[in-house]
């Protein structure tokens, strides 16, 4: 339950219960009065006759008498007023002293003969005539139903004392809830930022109700593991760096060390052999290409770390995807490899060319060191509708079925031995080289390629993987959206 609805049914149910009590309470003070109403009445009545031949003497209006004296016979309790008026409405007696008022003629004559009943008071009003049936006065007899105020003082002291019962026991039970809702919560979560604060990482607030405290503590939850995976994360980035730093000092120290060393010969040496002369020249260059790939590599691998934009245009499919190709056929004949390029690719697509064919070269540069002399190559590029040629195997094709949405493949496939699974989960990170990479002598290159051509198929928001085929090779496969399902995405957002 959330603690608002709590706290407002905790209100609604002190408001109800008080309102009951109230209720109640003068029901019980009304079921009482209607009950005695009939016997109080009955003996209230018999009061007035008890008094009235007496009250009727016209000796007490006409002041032949001392009133005072004449009444002392009647024995009143607390609860009986008399009074008596003169035909004017002048008071000439009241058993109450300071009673004494002029009343005026309607109010005296108003309800004459008849008993009236006002909350718990009887009260009769009769005139009294002398013998020629003059009215020479008036006497009104009030009794108070003494023990009805008495019954109803009772009455409503024990509804307060019911309620007062209920709305303490309401208040115990709320506020022992609001411990159990608030403040036990509470200081859990206070606990535990300060032992968090301290570097307790290990923290963890055990409060499942579904209720706002319930919330916090799952957000605090979460705080602190987005925390930890954050330190997590920057810890690993540190590590990626120190290795990336050591990496890069390793192999530029290689290059600088044979750089540095057959300068040194061609100084030292008196030599005339051109031949030699030249190979050390070629060496020296090769060894400054090497570091020059190295550190555009590094310089490409940062940029697109952050939060580069990529500068994209709309190309056609085809024509995109031959000029990928184009230069490949040149390559694959100097390493004697036999190539086979099949392009059926529509639709137009947003690309940054200038990235896209690093991605290719990669790649195929990628295929070509892992295929040996006389060995084969595919290169394929086609629409996610169209057939697959025969040289896809079915294993590629039931991957590539998980692309779902208007798109491009281009795929590179090679002969040669099948990566292994530990490769091919390693494959696309930074600075990994498989064990058989490392081992070829002509290999260059620090292990950045692939994470390169990852991340720029990433910003492009496609995809890209390797399928090992037993017996046959491999197979990488890039997808990319179309402008048209980009559209049709962005309609939907």
């Amino acid at each position: 339950m959330k603690l608002k609805h709590y706290l407002t049914i905790s209100h609604f149910l002190v408001l109800i219960i008080t309102l009951l009590s109230i209720i109640i309470g003068i029901e019980v003070n009304v079921a009482y009065n209607r009950r005695t109403r009939v016997k109080d009445d009955l003996s209230v009545r018999m009061e007035f006759i008890k008094y009235r031949e007496i009250l009727n003497n016209p000796d007490l209006y006409n002041g032949k008498v001392n009133i005072a004296n004449a009444l002392s016979q009647i024995v009143l309790d607390k609860e009986t007023i008399i009074t008596l008026y003169s035909p004017a409405g002048l008071t000439l007696y009241s058993s109450v002293v300071g009673n004494e008022r002029k009343v005026s003629l309607d109010n005296l004559y108003s309800n004459l003969n008849e008993v009236t009943y006002r909350y718990n008071i009887y009260t009769l009003k009769k005139a009294v005539f002398d013998e020629e049936a003059n009215i020479i006065g008036f006497y009104e007899m009030s009794i108070e139903r003494h023990n009805l105020a008495e019954i109803t003082k009772k009455n409503t002291l024990i509804t307060f004392s019911v309620l007062f019962l209920l709305v303490g026991m309401i208040f115990i039970i709320v506020i022992r809830r609001l411990n159990i809702k608030f403040s036990q919560p509470l200081s859990a979560v206070t606990h535990s930022m300060n032992e968090y604060a301290k570097g307790n990482t290990e923290v963890y607030i055990n409060y499942k109700a579904n209720d706002e405290i319930g919330e916090l503590c799952r957000h605090f939850n979460a705080m602190k593991d987005e925390i930890e995976e954050g330190k997590k994360a920057v810890e690993a980035e540190q590590k990626a760096k120190e290795y990336m730093i050591a990496t890069i000092s390793h192999d530029l120290k290689t290059p600088l060390t044979s750089i540095r060393a057959y300068t040194e010969m061609l100084k030292l040496s008196n030599t005339t052999d051109e031949v030699k002369r030249r190979d050390y020249l070629e060496t020296i260059l090769s060894k400054c290409d090497y570091m020059r790939d190295m550190l555009d590599d590094l310089l490409t691998y940062n940029l697109l770390s952050m939060n580069y934009q990529l500068t994209q245009v709309e190309v056609e499919g085809d024509e995109f995807c031959e000029m990928l190709y184009s230069g490949v056929e040149a390559t694959c004949r100097q390493k004697d490899i036999n190539v086979e390029i099949q392009i059926e690719a529509h639709g137009n697509y947003s690309v940054d060319v200038k990235y896209m064919t690093r991605v290719i070269d990669n790649i195929v540069s990628n295929a070509i060191r892992h295929t040996k002399e006389n060995g084969n190559i595919w290169l394929g590029a086609f629409s996610t509708d169209v057939v697959l040629p025969d040289w896809v195997d079915v294993q590629c094709a039931d991957v590539l079925d998980k692309y779902r949405g208007p798109g491009l493949f281009l795929i590179v496939k090679n002969e040669g031995n099948a990566i292994s699974e530990r490769d091919r989960e390693n494959l696309f990170k930074p600075f990994y080289q498989g064990d058989e990479a490392r081992s070829k002598k002509a290999h260059k290159g620090v292990g950045l390629g692939l994470s390169i051509s990852k991340m720029i198929i990433e910003k492009h928001k496609g995809a890209i993987e390797v399928i090992p085929i037993n017996g046959v090779g491999n197979i990488m496969v890039c997808y990319l959206r179309s402008t048209s399902y980009e559209e049709e995405s962005e309609h939907e957002r």
